[in-house]
């Protein structure tokens, strides 16, 4: 009975998957860093955001303030150049 619902279901273009108890991630991708993983585990109950799109969202983010904080050197390098 339970492989008729589930191969319709697929069919239909929907899955069936189990719920992870305590909002965790049932699954964490082998090459992530510990600080990854802390992130991961600290936001999974908060949203269904899948564990590769928080990585790419914490890649981002590093790299966006890694680029305003080289900005702002730059900035100030010229402006006292420039004085």
């Amino acid at each position: 009975m339970k492989t008729i619902v589930k191969s319709i279901l697929n069919k239909c273009g929907y899955d069936i998957v189990r719920h992870t108890k305590g909002g965790k991630p049932d699954r964490l991708l082998p090459d992530l860093t510990e600080e990854e993983q802390e992130i991961c585990m600290a936001v999974a109950p908060f949203t269904m955001t899948s564990v590769e799109r928080i990585v790419a969202l914490i890649h981002a983010t590093k790299y966006v303030t890694e680029m305003i904080s080289k900005e702002i050197l730059w900035s100030a390098v010229y402006g006292a150049a420039a004085v």
